[in-house]
């Protein structure tokens, strides 16, 4: 159920999960402070006290949103792979799916960037998120691979990287 904030209107979970991930993408995850992201939100810092009691919850909820979101590119590629798919072609499409051309791409190029900065910073659970989702993106493509008789051995293996670089020469285009 929706708590009522500062100004008698209704706020999900979802809106203050949106807030915070475009000062996430913007400012990264540790220049962005719970008053911050409550100012964003336009709501107190208590009201996002009730629905996150630390910021850890609250860039956890938003990192599972970007990784289901990867989850369900990376699926959708699937049937892009046959025999003939070479390691480049892969990468190719997933860089352009996963992070595609226009403002949502970039946005996404920069999330992801700033949650993989602040998971090797020293944040556990969003490392243990982040190494999870990898395990299951890469069983996930080693079956349709397999399906597909495809030899991407290796960008199996290394998807998470793939996606790390795919999402560093998005934002790289940007200051071209």
């Amino acid at each position: 159920m929706a708590k009522r904030h500062d100004k008698g209107e209704e706020i999900s979970r979802g809106e203050i999960v949106s807030a915070a991930e475009s000062l996430f993408a913007l400012r990264g995850v540790e220049r962005s402070s719970l008053a911050d992201i409550a100012a964003a939100a336009g709501i107190s810092k208590g009201t996002l006290n009730y629905y996150y009691a630390s910021k850890e919850l609250l860039v956890l909820d938003a990192a599972q949103e970007l990784v289901a979101d990867l989850t369900r590119v990376l699926i959708g590629l699937l049937p892009s792979l046959t025999r003939e798919t070479s390691g480049e072609q892969a990468r190719a499409l997933l860089a352009e799916h996963a992070f595609p051309d226009g403002s949502g791409g970039l946005f996404a190029a920069r999330l992801f960037m700033a949650f993989f900065h602040e998971a090797e910073m020293g944040s556990e659970a969003l490392r243990a998120l982040l190494l999870r989702s990898a395990q299951k993106w890469r069983a996930a493509l080693e079956v349709g691979v397999l399906r597909a008789r495809a030899p991407l051995g290796d960008f199996c293996a290394e998807v998470f990287g793939h996606i790390c670089v795919a999402a560093a020469r998005r934002i790289a285009r940007e200051w071209e």
